[in-house]
């Protein structure tokens, strides 16, 4: 018994997939104002870490506590609107992105489960071929998996 076998018990209906596809647009309507940077954006803005966003928190209390040191134009209440949206999104962020690694991990097991049943029909076809004559085209087009690309002869060997 394959040690990956039914990692994964599970099923996921067809249905289910629609109405979490719908939830899923339904989060996007709720964040209209998400955008995709190309990649010549993302080059030119600055890249934002833990640091940075301790840099921005310090300079909006800075900015909240001194606004006189300010220029006139300098809209704190935007600042802070901003602020508030990054923290925001990261906290949401987290949130996706620990379900995305639980997505990938468990696509990953059921692969390998699958993987794992799929060769378990293999070799049980494949036995079954030699005293089936009708199953040999199906395990010939399964066992594509496992063949290797033929080496080209050599010039030499042809002379």
């Amino acid at each position: 018994m394959n040690k990956t076998k039914n990692l994964v018990s599970a099923t996921l209906s067809e249905a289910s997939c629609d109405k979490i596809q719908e939830m899923i647009k339904k989060i996007e309507s709720e964040l209209p104002f998400l955008i995709a940077l190309s990649t010549a954006d993302k080059r030119r803005i600055r890249p934002s870490g833990p640091r940075t966003a301790a840099f921005v928190d310090m300079a909006l209390r800075g900015a909240q506590s001194f606004p006189k040191y300010l220029l006139s134009t300098f809209d704190v209440d935007e600042f802070e609107h901003d602020v508030l949206l990054m923290h925001r999104l990261k906290g949401l962020r987290a949130s996706v992105a620990s379900l995305l690694e639980k997505l990938d991990d468990t696509i990953y097991a059921s692969s390998a489960d699958a993987l794992a049943e799929a060769n378990e029909v293999y070799g049980y076809l494949k036995k079954a071929s030699r005293f089936e004559g009708s199953l040999k085209a199906v395990v010939k087009e399964i066992g594509q998996r496992y063949a290797r690309p033929s080496r080209r002869k050599n010039v030499a060997d042809d002379e």
